[in-house]
C-alpha cells in the first residue's frame, strides 16, 4: 500500500463526507480502520481487532458499511469483514440512513444494498439524497431525472436541469421548449415555457420572455408581465470591474428587500411587488438592496440611495466600494452602520446617511465586525476602532478572514494574523500573541467544531479557537480529520484519537 493510494482514498471519502449531515454525523467511530503493517483491519475504540488486518486499505464505517481496497480491486465491506461488492473501478458510499453502494464501472454508477443486491438499475450518476429526499439520476451523461427514497424513478432522465423551489415544485429545462415550473407529485405543468427562470427572491421569480423580464409566484402566476429589460448597455463594458461575468447577476436578478431592479430605455429603476415604478428610471446602472441601501451610478460615478430613491452617498466614487472592483459585493462592506468609501486612491468611512466619520486616510479599507476594521497604511494592515485609530498597529500583510465575504476576521475574539515574514501568529483583539510559535505558511485549515492545524519547527500543531494547543504530531505532514477527535495522520499512516492519544497501528 502506497501513502498516496490510502490518501486518495481517504480523500475522496472525505469529500463525500462534507454536506448537509456534517462529517460528525456521517462516520460511525465504533469500528476504527487499523493497520498491522501493511494490512488493515479495523479494531474498537480499544485496539481490540474486530475484522482482521487483510486490506490493501481501509477506510471509516459509514454505518453498515465501509469503502476498502483488496489486491488491486475496491470493495465495500459490512460490519462483519465481508465484501459484498467489488470493482476494479471506483467504488462509494451512499449514505442515506440505510446504507447502499455506488460503484463507478464503465461510467454508470448502481445502487445496491448491504448484502450486494441491486436496488437500481445503472445511471450515468447518482447524486446523494437532497433535503426534500430525492436523487438526482443522469442519463445519457446529460439528461436528469429524480428517485425517491424507495428508489423509485418519479421523473424519467429528460431534462436539461432541475432545481427545487419546495418539495413539490421544481423548474425543469427542456430541450426547445425553455424552463418551466412542474409540479413534482403529478408532473404538471404549472407555467408556460420561458427562456429562463431566476431563483427565488422575495416570493417572486424573475422571468425572461422574447428577451423581456417580468415576474411570476411560486404558483406560477404572472405577477408582473414581461416587459422590462435586465441589465443596462454598459453591463458589458468589462474594464469597469474585474471578473464582471462571474458576478453579472449580483442582486439584479429579482427582489431584494421588496424592491427589484429593471431597465426601461436603457435607464435603471426599481419596481415593487406590484410593478409601480417606485423610483424612477434614471440610473446608469443600480443593484438591488441591502439592509435598506443600494449602490446606482449616475454621470459614471457611484453613490448610494435608500428605499425611497434619495441618494444617502453622493455620486463621486469611481468604484462602489474597495471589493466590487474586483468582486461585485459592494453592500457586503456595510457593516455595523459604517462603509469603507474611497476619493481617489485613499479611504475613509462613511455611515448610511453618507457623513464621513473616518477621514480618508487608509490605502485600503475593510469592512467593520465586532467594533474593529482591518485597514491598510501603504502595503501592511492593522486594525482600527469606529475612531479610526490603530488598535493593533499596521504591521501585517492579511488576517484570515480579512477581504472575504460570508464572516469577519474575528473567531472567538481571536486573529489568524499573516506576518512580513510569511509566518502566521495568533492574536487577541488586543494585538497580543495568543500562541508562542509562528506558524508556516503551508496551510491554516479550520476544521469543523472549532479546530485548526498549523505547522511549526518541522511539526503540526492542533489548536482549539482559544488558542490552546490539543495536540502535537510528530511530524509537520498532512492529517484529515474525521470527527471532533479521530483523525487520520498521513506520515504515521493511522488514525489518532486525539483526546486519548491512542494511535491505531501495531
Amino acid at each position: 500500500m502506497t501513502i498516496m493510494n490510502m490518501k486518495l482514498l481517504l480523500v475522496a471519502v472525505l469529500i463525500a463526507g462534507y454536506g448537509a449531515d456534517g462529517y460528525a454525523q456521517r462516520y460511525d467511530t465504533s469500528l476504527i480502520p487499523y493497520r498491522k503493517g501493511d494490512k488493515w483491519g479495523y479494531c474498537d475504540r480499544n485496539k481490540q481487532v474486530v475484522i482482521a488486518p487483510k486490506f490493501r486499505e481501509a477506510a471509516m464505517f459509514e454505518g453498515a458499511l465501509a469503502m476498502a481496497k483488496a489486491d488491486s480491486d475496491y470493495c465495500v465491506i459490512n460490519r462483519r469483514g465481508e465484501i459484498i461488492y467489488q470493482s476494479n473501478s471506483y467504488t462509494g458510499i451512499i449514505n442515506d440512513g440505510t446504507h447502499y453502494v455506488t460503484h463507478t464501472n464503465s461510467y454508470t454508477q448502481q445502487l445496491f444494498d448491504e448484502y450486494g443486491k441491486a436496488v437500481t438499475k445503472p445511471y450515468n450518476s447518482i447524486v446523494r439524497f437532497n433535503s426534500y429526499g430525492y436523487m438526482t439520476i443522469t442519463s445519457g451523461f446529460v439528461k436528469v431525472g429524480l428517485m425517491d427514497r424507495t428508489f423509485r424513478e418519479v421523473l424519467t432522465p429528460a431534462y436539461g436541469s432541475i432545481s427545487f423551489l419546495s418539495k413539490d415544485v421544481i423548474a425543469v429545462y427542456e430541450d426547445k421548449a425553455g424552463y418551466s415550473l412542474m409540479h413534482l407529485p403529478d408532473q404538471r405543468r404549472m407555467t408556460e415555457p420561458y427562456g429562463y427562470i431566476y431563483p427565488q427572491h422575495d416570493g417572486l421569480m424573475m422571468v425572461m420572455k422574447d428577451g423581456k423580464y417580468g415576474f411570476i409566484d411560486t404558483t406560477g402566476k404572472v405577477v408582473i408581465a414581461p416587459k422590462y429589460d435586465k441589465e443596462t448597455p454598459d453591463r458589458i463594458a468589462r474594464g469597469e470591474r474585474y471578473n464582471e461575468s462571474t458576478y453579472e447577476n449580483y442582486r439584479y436578478d429579482g427582489f431584494y428587500e421588496g424592491l427589484a431592479v429593471v431597465v426601461q430605455n436603457e435607464r435603471a429603476g426599481y419596481i415593487d411587488k406590484s410593478g409601480r415604478v417606485v423610483i424612477p428610471f434614471q440610473f446608469e446602472k443600480a443593484y438591488g438592496f441591502e439592509h435598506g441601501r443600494a449602490w446606482v451610478r449616475q454621470n459614471g460615478k457611484w453613490g448610494m440611495i435608500n428605499t425611497t430613491g434619495r441618494l444617502v452617498l453622493p455620486a463621486v466614487y469611481a468604484f462602489p466600494s474597495y471589493l466590487s472592483a474586483k468582486e461585485l459585493l459592494a453592500l457586503d462592506g456595510f457593516h455595523e452602520g459604517l462603509i469603507p468609501v474611497a476619493k481617489d486612491t485613499v479611504y475613509g468611512y462613511a455611515d448610511t446617511n453618507g457623513v464621513m466619520v473616518i477621514p480618508f486616510k487608509f490605502t485600503r479599507a475593510e469592512p467593520f465586525y465586532e467594533g474593529m476594521a482591518a485597514a491598510y497604511k501603504g502595503e501592511q494592515m492593522g486594525f482600527i476602532n469606529r475612531s479610526g485609530d490603530w488598535v493593533i498597529p499596521p504591521v501585517y500583510k492579511w488576517a484570515e478572514g480579512v477581504g472575504q465575504t460570508g464572516g469577519g476576521p474575528f473567531v472567538n475574539d481571536h486573529i489568524i494574523a499573516l506576518l512580513p515574514s510569511d509566518k502566521w501568529v495568533m492574536l487577541d483583539k488586543k494585538g497580543k500573541q495568543i500562541i508562542p510559535m509562528k506558524f508556516d505558511l503551508d496551510n491554516s485549515i479550520w476544521f469543523g467544531d472549532g479546530l485548526a492545524t498549523a505547522t511549526s519547527g518541522g511539526k503540526r500543531y492542533l489548536f482549539d479557537t482559544r488558542g490552546r494547543i490539543l495536540h502535537t504530531f510528530s511530524t509537520a505532514g498532512y492529517v484529515s480529520q474525521y470527527t471532533p477527535t479521530l483523525f487520520y495522520d498521513y506520515d504515521d499512516k493511522c488514525f489518532i484519537n486525539v483526546k486519548t492519544k491512542v494511535r491505531y497501528y501495531d
